[in-house]
Protein backbone atom coordinates (compact mmCIF):
# COMPACT_ATOMS: atom_id res chain seq x y z
CA UNK A 1 0.00 0.00 0.00
CA UNK A 2 1.38 3.42 -0.97
CA UNK A 3 -1.06 5.55 1.04
CA UNK A 4 -0.12 6.47 4.62
CA UNK A 5 -2.86 5.67 7.12
CA UNK A 6 -3.78 7.15 10.48
CA UNK A 7 -3.14 3.76 12.06
CA UNK A 8 0.45 3.89 10.81
CA UNK A 9 0.92 7.33 12.34
CA UNK A 10 -0.53 6.20 15.67
CA UNK A 11 1.84 3.22 15.63
CA UNK A 12 4.79 5.61 15.32
CA UNK A 13 3.89 7.52 18.50
CA UNK A 14 5.71 6.26 21.59
CA UNK A 15 5.05 9.18 23.97
CA UNK A 16 2.91 12.29 24.18
CA UNK A 17 3.07 15.24 26.53
CA UNK A 18 0.72 18.15 27.15
CA UNK A 19 1.20 21.53 28.73
CA UNK A 20 -0.67 24.79 28.96
CA UNK A 21 0.93 27.95 27.68
CA UNK A 22 0.92 29.27 31.24
CA UNK A 23 2.75 26.18 32.47
CA UNK A 24 5.30 26.40 29.67
CA UNK A 25 6.17 29.95 30.67
CA UNK A 26 5.86 29.49 34.44
CA UNK A 27 9.44 30.65 34.94
CA UNK A 28 8.54 34.01 33.50
CA UNK A 29 6.81 36.74 35.40
CA UNK A 30 3.22 36.65 34.19
CA UNK A 31 0.59 39.22 34.88
CA UNK A 32 -2.90 38.00 35.67
CA UNK A 33 -3.98 38.92 32.15
CA UNK A 34 -1.03 37.04 30.59
CA UNK A 35 -1.64 33.98 32.73
CA UNK A 36 -5.32 33.91 31.83
CA UNK A 37 -4.54 34.17 28.11
CA UNK A 38 -1.71 31.62 28.10
CA UNK A 39 -3.66 29.18 30.24
CA UNK A 40 -6.04 28.65 27.35
CA UNK A 41 -3.20 27.70 24.98
CA UNK A 42 -2.59 23.95 24.91
CA UNK A 43 0.63 22.38 23.67
CA UNK A 44 0.94 18.75 22.57
CA UNK A 45 4.34 17.14 21.96
CA UNK A 46 4.39 13.75 20.23
CA UNK A 47 7.59 11.71 20.28
CA UNK A 48 7.87 9.29 17.39
CA UNK A 49 9.58 5.93 17.27
CA UNK A 50 12.72 7.33 15.61
CA UNK A 51 13.06 10.14 18.17
CA UNK A 52 11.48 12.81 15.99
CA UNK A 53 9.30 15.30 17.87
CA UNK A 54 6.26 17.14 16.53
CA UNK A 55 4.33 19.87 18.31
CA UNK A 56 0.69 20.81 17.99
CA UNK A 57 -0.84 23.97 19.40
CA UNK A 58 -4.42 24.83 20.19
CA UNK A 59 -5.02 28.51 20.89
CA UNK A 60 -8.19 28.06 22.87
CA UNK A 61 -11.77 29.17 22.36
CA UNK A 62 -12.60 32.56 20.91
CA UNK A 63 -14.63 33.22 24.02
CA UNK A 64 -12.55 32.42 27.14
CA UNK A 65 -15.74 31.31 28.84
CA UNK A 66 -15.98 28.41 26.34
CA UNK A 67 -12.49 27.04 27.10
CA UNK A 68 -12.41 23.29 27.67
CA UNK A 69 -9.12 21.65 28.62
CA UNK A 70 -10.02 18.24 27.14
CA UNK A 71 -11.09 19.79 23.85
CA UNK A 72 -7.90 21.85 23.82
CA UNK A 73 -5.76 18.73 24.26
CA UNK A 74 -7.65 16.87 21.53
CA UNK A 75 -7.28 19.80 19.11
CA UNK A 76 -3.57 20.23 19.90
CA UNK A 77 -2.97 16.51 19.36
CA UNK A 78 -4.83 16.61 16.07
CA UNK A 79 -2.59 19.46 14.90
CA UNK A 80 0.50 17.47 15.92
CA UNK A 81 -0.84 14.46 14.00
CA UNK A 82 -1.29 16.69 10.94
CA UNK A 83 2.45 17.31 10.96
CA UNK A 84 3.12 13.56 10.83
CA UNK A 85 1.42 13.03 7.48
CA UNK A 86 4.13 14.68 5.35
CA UNK A 87 6.87 13.03 7.44
CA UNK A 88 5.55 9.53 6.86
CA UNK A 89 4.62 10.41 3.30
CA UNK A 90 8.21 11.39 2.59
CA UNK A 91 9.45 8.15 4.10
CA UNK A 92 6.95 6.12 2.08
CA UNK A 93 8.04 7.86 -1.11
CA UNK A 94 11.65 7.02 -0.28
CA UNK A 95 10.67 3.40 0.19
CA UNK A 96 8.86 3.32 -3.14
CA UNK A 97 11.80 4.98 -4.88
CA UNK A 98 14.21 2.54 -3.25
CA UNK A 99 12.12 -0.42 -4.36
CA UNK A 100 11.98 0.94 -7.91
CA UNK A 101 15.74 1.49 -7.96
CA UNK A 102 16.36 -2.01 -6.65
CA UNK A 103 14.06 -3.47 -9.29
CA UNK A 104 15.80 -1.46 -12.00
CA UNK A 105 19.19 -2.61 -10.74
CA UNK A 106 18.09 -6.24 -10.85
CA UNK A 107 16.71 -5.98 -14.39
CA UNK A 108 18.88 -7.54 -17.09
CA UNK A 109 21.07 -5.01 -18.86
CA UNK A 110 21.66 -5.00 -22.59
CA UNK A 111 25.40 -5.02 -23.28
CA UNK A 112 26.07 -3.23 -26.54
CA UNK A 113 28.08 -5.40 -28.93
CA UNK A 114 30.75 -3.72 -31.01
CA UNK A 115 33.37 -4.88 -33.49
CA UNK A 116 36.35 -6.36 -31.70
CA UNK A 117 34.58 -7.36 -28.48
CA UNK A 118 35.06 -10.89 -27.19
CA UNK A 119 32.21 -13.31 -26.49
CA UNK A 120 31.77 -16.97 -25.77
CA UNK A 121 30.54 -19.06 -28.69
CA UNK A 122 28.48 -22.22 -28.15
CA UNK A 123 28.29 -24.59 -31.07
CA UNK A 124 25.15 -26.46 -31.96
CA UNK A 125 26.51 -29.72 -33.47
CA UNK A 126 23.18 -30.38 -35.14
CA UNK A 127 23.47 -27.27 -37.31
CA UNK A 128 25.68 -26.70 -40.30
CA UNK A 129 29.30 -25.85 -39.51
CA UNK A 130 32.21 -24.64 -41.61
CA UNK A 131 34.31 -27.33 -43.27
CA UNK A 132 37.09 -28.45 -40.99
CA UNK A 133 35.41 -27.66 -37.71
CA UNK A 134 33.52 -30.97 -37.60
CA UNK A 135 36.70 -32.96 -38.05
CA UNK A 136 38.45 -31.21 -35.17
CA UNK A 137 35.59 -31.62 -32.70
CA UNK A 138 36.10 -34.28 -30.05
CA UNK A 139 33.23 -35.92 -28.18
CA UNK A 140 31.81 -33.55 -25.62
CA UNK A 141 33.80 -30.54 -26.83
CA UNK A 142 30.65 -28.79 -28.06
CA UNK A 143 29.66 -28.23 -24.42
CA UNK A 144 32.65 -25.93 -23.80
CA UNK A 145 32.50 -22.37 -25.16
CA UNK A 146 34.84 -21.23 -27.88
CA UNK A 147 36.61 -17.92 -28.08
CA UNK A 148 34.95 -15.55 -30.52
CA UNK A 149 35.42 -11.98 -31.73
CA UNK A 150 32.62 -9.78 -33.02
CA UNK A 151 33.35 -8.79 -36.61
CA UNK A 152 29.96 -7.28 -37.53
CA UNK A 153 26.94 -6.10 -35.54
CA UNK A 154 23.43 -6.54 -36.92
CA UNK A 155 21.75 -5.46 -33.67
CA UNK A 156 22.04 -6.02 -29.93
CA UNK A 157 21.01 -9.66 -30.35
CA UNK A 158 22.60 -10.67 -33.65
CA UNK A 159 26.27 -10.55 -34.68
CA UNK A 160 28.79 -12.03 -37.10
CA UNK A 161 31.69 -13.76 -35.38
CA UNK A 162 35.17 -15.01 -36.07
CA UNK A 163 35.35 -18.12 -33.90
CA UNK A 164 38.49 -19.85 -32.70
CA UNK A 165 37.79 -23.53 -32.15
CA UNK A 166 39.42 -25.63 -29.47
CA UNK A 167 42.31 -26.45 -31.77
CA UNK A 168 43.07 -22.88 -32.80
CA UNK A 169 41.30 -22.93 -36.15
CA UNK A 170 39.49 -19.76 -37.23
CA UNK A 171 35.95 -20.00 -38.60
CA UNK A 172 33.52 -17.21 -39.53
CA UNK A 173 29.87 -17.48 -38.45
CA UNK A 174 27.11 -15.23 -39.77
CA UNK A 175 24.06 -13.96 -37.89
CA UNK A 176 24.74 -15.65 -34.57
CA UNK A 177 22.21 -15.13 -31.81
CA UNK A 178 23.80 -13.03 -29.03
CA UNK A 179 22.22 -13.86 -25.69
CA UNK A 180 21.90 -10.80 -23.47
CA UNK A 181 21.83 -11.15 -19.65
CA UNK A 182 18.45 -12.53 -18.63
CA UNK A 183 17.55 -13.64 -22.18
CA UNK A 184 16.44 -17.15 -23.06
CA UNK A 185 18.33 -18.83 -25.88
CA UNK A 186 16.50 -20.33 -28.83
CA UNK A 187 15.95 -24.07 -28.58
CA UNK A 188 18.35 -24.72 -31.46
CA UNK A 189 21.16 -22.94 -33.23
CA UNK A 190 24.61 -21.61 -32.56
CA UNK A 191 24.70 -18.89 -29.96
CA UNK A 192 27.04 -16.39 -28.35
CA UNK A 193 27.01 -15.19 -24.77
CA UNK A 194 28.80 -12.51 -22.82
CA UNK A 195 31.40 -13.79 -20.37
CA UNK A 196 30.48 -13.62 -16.65
CA UNK A 197 33.10 -10.91 -16.07
CA UNK A 198 31.54 -8.75 -18.79
CA UNK A 199 28.07 -9.23 -17.32
CA UNK A 200 29.34 -8.27 -13.86
CA UNK A 201 31.05 -5.14 -15.16
CA UNK A 202 27.95 -4.11 -17.10
CA UNK A 203 25.80 -4.53 -13.98
CA UNK A 204 28.15 -2.30 -11.99
CA UNK A 205 28.08 0.34 -14.71
CA UNK A 206 24.34 0.09 -15.26
CA UNK A 207 24.67 -1.34 -18.75
CA UNK A 208 27.37 -1.10 -21.39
Amino acid sequence: MSRVTLAEIEAEIVDEFYASGAGAFSNNYLTKEHYSALNQVTLCVLILRNGCKVIGVNYGAIDPADFDEALGRAAAREEAIDQCWPLLGFRRRDQIAGTAEAAAASEPKVIKPSVGRKVWFFLDPHRSMPAGMVKTMAIGEEQQPMDATVIYVHDDHCVNLLVTDHHGGLFPFQRVQLIQPGDQACAAGHRAEWMPYQVGQAKKAGGA
